[in-house]
């Protein structure tokens, strides 16, 4: 049974009950590929290549200012309902956290305008929208020709690969060039910003979301994420409330 980063989407409480069934699959030999040890216990570990610790940035401190987003809006879709009620300010980060499922994402799509809602949000400027999925954001040849900033494509690491096609790009690579598509001044919706990505790919998003002077919503289950944000925002039971940093560790022991 071969495993690829089983628990790259996964929230803590999911990682945990999927690790937690692997010991139950009888008779089945287990290969499992990951970027950093996933802790599992009866495991040999064989690591290829470096293993490097990598270190984060310091977070940069920031002046919040003014009023970038007002949001007060409700999602009825089947058995789905969602109320968010917010506002943030100029600079400003905002990490949503949350199960799978809970509308982390439902939460961006109606912020960048391709989701249905009931409600008003207003802010200044058009959006910036990174999917989950980075495939869903390229149409062009290049990579270099899906950016309206060249220069985050620096900030990122990855402009040596700017003449390829964004089709033939690693899963993190792709994840990296869509964080790069990103527009200044724009509000900056990220969903799962950190997947996909090694250690050090991940500190590279780190600093790029640090340094950046942009307001931001990210959904994320990357608890190392949180420090770089502003405040933290927990989706749960169709509500989206603000969360302090003891419930938030508490979510991420899952």
């Amino acid at each position: 049974l071969l495993l690829d980063e089983p628990l790259e989407l996964l929230d803590p409480v999911e990682s945990n009950r999927f690790k937690a069934f692997l010991p139950k699959i009888k008779k089945k030999t287990i290969v499992w590929f990951d970027k950093e040890d996933p802790k599992l216990s009866m495991a040999q570990k064989i690591f290829l290549g470096g293993c490097k610790k990598q270190g984060c940035p310091a977070k940069k401190s920031r002046r919040l200012h003014g009023t970038a987003l007002r949001a007060d809006f409700s999602v009825k879709r089947n058995d789905f309902c969602l109320r968010a009620n917010f506002s943030m300010q100029n600079c400003e980060k905002i990490a949503l956290i949350g199960r799978n499922g809970c509308g982390k994402t439902t939460v961006l799509k109606v912020l960048a305008g391709i989701e249905k809602f009931c409600g008003k949000v207003s802010f200044k400027g058009r959006p910036s929208f990174v999917p989950q999925n980075p495939s869903h954001l390229f149409f062009n040849e290049t990579a270099e020709a899906e950016l309206v900033e060249p220069e985050n494509a620096k900030s990122l690491g990855i402009g040596h690969l700017l003449k390829q096609n964004p089709t033939v790009l690693s899963k993190g690579q792709q994840k990296l060039l869509s964080v790069a598509t990103i527009k200044k001044r724009s509000l900056a919706l990220l969903d799962e910003p950190t997947t996909w990505l090694d250690p050090k790919n991940r500190a590279a998003v780190y600093k790029f979301i640090n340094e950046s002077s942009q307001p931001m919503v990210i959904a994320t289950h990357d608890h190392t994420l949180l420090q770089y944000c502003d405040r933290v925002f927990l989706v749960e039971g169709g509500e989206v409330r603000a969360c302090s940093s003891t419930a938030a560790n508490r979510f991420f022991q899952g």
